[in-house]
């Protein structure tokens, strides 16, 4: 039975190193779960992101309760488009890189009507530099946009609820170690491109999780990947060249 005296958390879950800690600390404190899921048709690692999701899933209601329920998962294909959202997003990009996701994520909100979503940014994401600086404690635990944001980043950051905004991966990493759910947390995903069935070393996330201290959770091969395309940065218009050869 789920802790009828708390209210359920709304969870962006992905099965990665962040949404997985997030979890694990709200069932931790006996607060129940929805997780919410939205497929991204341009990532080849849905398939395994799903089984992660479930898996840990089973494990943590086993320990305590059923307390997460199944995850809601949607299209990205079934949100409407907002013309709104998608202006917010060119005018931030305007000042610095932020991923697209986030256009999906704020529609996907909007959409449903979900005004309490968690979402996982923390230290060292892109996005952390775009809201850090208007911010105020949220109504449960912590940090919501301020009413004085700008409407641009209102627009797109308004429908969130940011947990772990002053962690890093390795403070997090320090934490589940010492709640003893290291296991867990190497079960977690976070590849979008996956290389022979393993974190690729290239995509995006990989990068940054390679770069923010766990390269441990790559293979050599993976890692010898990560080296090549730092190197490959070097000579953008050579990149640019081979990417047309191929594409004719």
């Amino acid at each position: 039975m789920q802790n009828q005296e708390q209210k359920p958390a709304n969870v962006l879950w992905t099965g990665g190193w962040d949404s997985t800690y997030r979890v694990i600390q709200l069932v931790r404190q006996g607060r129940p779960v929805n997780p919410h899921y939205i497929i991204d048709n341009n990532r080849d690692s849905t398939d395994i992101e799903i089984k992660t999701i479930k898996r840990i899933s089973s494990i943590l209601n086993e320990k305590y309760g059923e307390l997460i329920s199944d995850a809601k998962i949607v299209n990205s294909r079934q949100l409407p488009s907002r013309p709104e959202i998608h202006k917010a997003h060119r005018k931030i990009i305007e000042e610095s890189y932020l991923g697209s996701q986030y256009i999906i994520l704020a529609s996907y909100c909007k959409e449903f009507e979900v005004n309490d979503l968690n979402l996982c940014i923390h230290k060292d994401d892109k996005a952390y530099d775009h809201v850090s600086d208007f911010i105020e404690p949220a109504e449960d635990d912590g940090y919501r946009l301020s009413a004085s944001s700008p409407d641009h980043i209102s627009e797109l950051f308004r429908y969130f609820v940011f947990p772990i905004l002053n962690l890093t991966k390795l403070e997090m990493e320090d934490h589940t170690r010492t709640w003893n759910f290291q296991e867990i947390m190497e079960m977690t995903w976070f590849c979008h491109t996956p290389f022979m069935g393993k974190p690729c070393g290239t995509c995006y996330p990989c990068m940054y999780t390679i770069n923010e201290g766990l390269s441990r959770r790559f293979s050599k091969i993976a890692l010898i990947r990560y080296r090549m395309k730092l190197e490959l940065r070097k000579y953008p218009t050579l990149v640019r060249y081979v990417q047309r050869v191929i594409k004719s």
